[in-house]
């Protein structure tokens, strides 16, 4: 490995006060991610982008929780209709549980 490369040190700008804003901004709403920061910012005069914003607001750890939608419980949709490719069929059941689906196809009911 070079020399040069070995102690290579940034020369970016560490942008302290953008990230006191935005730490400032996190605590005082909670919920709000990096997006609706960007907007706040915006406002305020800041010239800055998305991915800047959302990259500090990684590193600063600032992240929320992800949110899983759960489904209490199975969603049943009964349809009657003529199917052209399977005669005789009548009634198609679709089941609906989180991410699985069933489909279930019964014969004419006498």
């Amino acid at each position: 490995m070079h020399r040069a490369t070995f102690r290579y040190h940034s020369h970016r700008d560490p942008r302290t006060e953008l990230r006191i804003r935005i730490r400032e901004i996190a605590q005082a709403r909670v919920r709000y991610g990096y997006r609706k920061i960007l907007v706040l910012l915006r406002r305020e005069g800041w010239t800055v982008g998305k991915y800047l914003v959302e990259r500090i607001y990684r590193e600063e750890g600032l992240t929320l929780q992800q949110r899983r939608n759960v489904v209490s419980g199975a969603i049943v949709i009964k349809t009657r209709f003529w199917v052209p490719f399977a005669p005789g069929v009548t009634e198609i059941v679709h089941h609906a549980a989180g991410r699985a689906h069933i489909v279930s196809v019964f014969p004419f009911a006498s």
